[in-house]
């Protein structure tokens, strides 16, 4: 699998999954640049030190339309055109149905599913061009009600939203030679812990975790992203991996059944 000169376009670049996949990137010689809202401080130098690849950083709000324009234009020019583009972006809160309200699903719908309807789209000509892939991270959440801590409806909807959508991206842009697939992973992610969260939801979460109670049907041990989700990222925006599209992948331990 040959990364070495890869131009990827990631977003979430903060979050778990995603700064494990930067990490292996770079490690393999890629050019790569994340977008989100925030950056520790000397994350971006750290990043840089881990091999002869190359990552750039430039703050986005995937849900700002505009602003993803912009910045999708700015990462081909900074890395010399786009090959891949991974979504991770999204944001998530705990909510019982009966509560919610349609605030509630914009709010999570405009970065969970249109952020990576955004950026797609905005990319596209440069995936045009590179005959370039497409990896937009879903979930169990929306294929199952059986995963993580009965994860809440509106998440599970924009998820089930994102396969959907990869796949009908998969059927159209085909023609271009571009690939598309939608990828459902599971690991312990920090990103539960957002502003969207109170101090009481994340204790809650905190107390789920420690007693078990978010413990999945899998089958296998859980290890750290960078062991399962990198590799597995990164052999699907290789060219190795150019005939597989239109899927939804799981990297989940077997929590997930294929169908």
């Amino acid at each position: 699998m040959d990364l070495k000169g890869r131009r990827v376009l990631i977003t979430g670049a903060t979050g778990t999954n995603a700064s494990a996949i930067i990490e292996r990137l770079v490690e393999e010689g890629a050019k790569v640049v994340g977008f989100s809202r925030r950056m520790p401080v000397g994350q971006v130098e750290a990043v840089n030190k881990l091999g002869d690849g190359t990552f750039w950083w430039l703050k986005t709000d995937t849900a700002n339309r505009e602003q993803v324009d912009q910045n999708v234009a700015k990462a081909a020019e900074l890395m010399g055109g786009i090959d891949a583009v991974i979504c991770t972006a999204f944001i998530y809160w705990e909510k019982e149905l009966i509560d919610l309200t349609r605030e509630d699903f914009e709010t999570l719908f405009d970065v969970t599913f249109y952020g990576y309807v955004n950026v797609n789209q905005a990319a596209f000509p440069y995936l045009k061009e590179s005959k370039g892939t497409v990896l937009n991270f879903a979930s169990g959440a929306g294929v199952t009600t059986k995963t993580v801590g009965s994860d809440p409806a509106h998440y599970c909807a924009a998820k089930a939203a994102t396969i959907i959508w990869t796949k009908k991206l998969a059927i159209e842009w085909g023609q271009y030679g571009i690939n598309a697939n939608a990828f459902n992973p599971l690991v312990w992610s920090n990103s539960w812990d957002n502003s969207m969260n109170t101090p009481e939801i994340r204790e809650w979460i905190n107390m789920r975790v420690r007693d078990n109670l978010f413990e999945p049907d899998i089958f296998l041990s859980k290890s750290p992203a960078k062991e399962i989700i990198a590799p597995y990222v990164c052999f699907l925006v290789s060219d190795e991996a150019r005939y597989i599209t239109g899927q939804v992948l799981n990297c989940d331990g077997g929590m997930v059944e294929s169908r």
